[in-house]
């Protein structure tokens, strides 16, 4: 028998008497409950102990739940459980980066920003390499701000050359210079080196040290 509670559905799965043993069934429930949009996130967390001791894979009813709701803190969650199932890589990262995408030309509020930058974390963490290209559109998003951080650090990890350019430009952008330069650290390129020469004297010491390593670096290679 379906509930329209959250609390007591939840209540029932953990009572030993009860025979709510089915992940799908949870999630159907959750799908149904009318309270979804507002007490989703709050319970979450239980739907990933869930998970994590029944072991099953779930992605394509997570997927679903994602249509349920506008929350962000809720689109957070369910992502985090997609990114933690280690399935679909490549289809989370893609839905990820469509959803950075969606918000170009939103104006960015605090909230936002907060979401923008977990789903660069997400991209980070799942480093899907065939993204490439989408992560350079990302990136060119100016107004996303410090929130595309982790996302040029995973653009210098995966070393892809047509990158450099793209991160040259990047160290204009003083929201993201300094990782723009950590990412171009990556490639043993010319170009590379003398980009790193205007960060020799910059006052943030992690910049001033990767800099210095990356002219000293590529004067050994000369």
């Amino acid at each position: 028998m379906r509930t329209n509670n959250i609390e007591d559905f939840l209540n029932d799965y953990y009572d030993p008497v009860k025979q709510h043993k089915d992940i799908k069934f949870i999630i159907d429930s959750l799908k149904e409950i009318p309270e979804l949009r507002s007490s989703l996130p709050e319970h979450i967390m239980d739907l990933e102990e869930l998970i994590k001791q029944k072991k099953i894979y779930i992605n394509s009813e997570l997927f679903a739940l994602l249509d349920k709701t506008d929350s962000l803190l809720a689109r957070d969650e369910i992502l985090d459980l997609l990114v933690f199932s280690k399935k679909d890589k490549e289809k989370v990262a893609e839905f990820i980066c469509n959803e950075l995408i969606k918000y170009e030309h939103i104006p960015i509020s605090k909230e936002i920003e907060s979401y923008l930058w977990f789903l660069c974390d997400k991209l980070f963490t799942l480093k899907v390499k065939k993204l490439i290209d989408k992560y350079h559109k990302i990136a060119q998003i100016s107004s996303f701000g410090m929130q595309r951080q982790l996302l040029i650090l995973l653009i210098g990890k995966i070393g892809d050359t047509s990158s450099i350019p793209l991160l040259n430009e990047l160290t204009e952008d003083k929201t993201v210079d300094g990782h723009a330069l950590d990412a171009l650290c990556n490639f043993n390129d010319y170009r590379v080196i003398e980009v790193a020469k205007r960060f020799v004297d910059d006052k943030r010491t992690w910049v001033c040290k990767k800099a210095k390593k990356k002219v000293m670096l590529g004067v050994v290679m000369l």
